[in-house]
């Protein structure tokens, strides 16, 4: 993502995901000076609408979130909120059948997610000096 925006300038880019049960908000936050703004914004909205992932990005992934799903396992409120869950999703009983369910994402699926991603409406929220910042009908 940070890519998008190059290494000159003053601005920074970070993305994000927020997920739950069926649902999930996918996107980036962009901090710019005020003349670079709509550029940036503009630049970023791009990026999200031409993903590409690569075999071997997937493979990092799903290591680093096996490493992740294994670290929450540690956490006592964690397994409180996994045994809670277990009540809406069945399939995630155990951090071995979460594992399990992550080794058969396959790089289509993320492909799929992705082109999901690039037909998505998009949305701006801003804060500060907004003049050049494009409305989302614009992106």
């Amino acid at each position: 993502m940070g890519a998008a925006l190059g290494s000159d300038g003053l601005h920074a880019v970070a993305g994000f995901n927020s997920a739950y049960i069926g649902a999930s908000l996918i996107g980036a936050f962009i901090s710019s000076d005020a003349a670079t703004a709509g550029t940036n914004v503009s630049k970023v909205a791009a990026a999200l609408r031409n993903v590409t992932v690569s075999a071997e990005e997937v493979a990092s992934a799903k290591k680093v979130a096996a490493v992740e799903i294994s670290e929450m396992a540690m956490n006592p409120m964690m397994q409180i909120e996994m045994i809670g869950s277990i009540l809406d999703t069945p399939d995630c009983s155990s951090v071995g059948a979460i594992s399990s369910l992550l080794e058969q994402v396959s790089v289509a699926d993320v492909q799929a997610a992705a082109k999901k991603l690039s037909n998505a409406k998009l949305s701006v929220g801003a804060h500060g000096n907004l003049a050049n910042v494009p409305f989302a009908d614009s992106l």
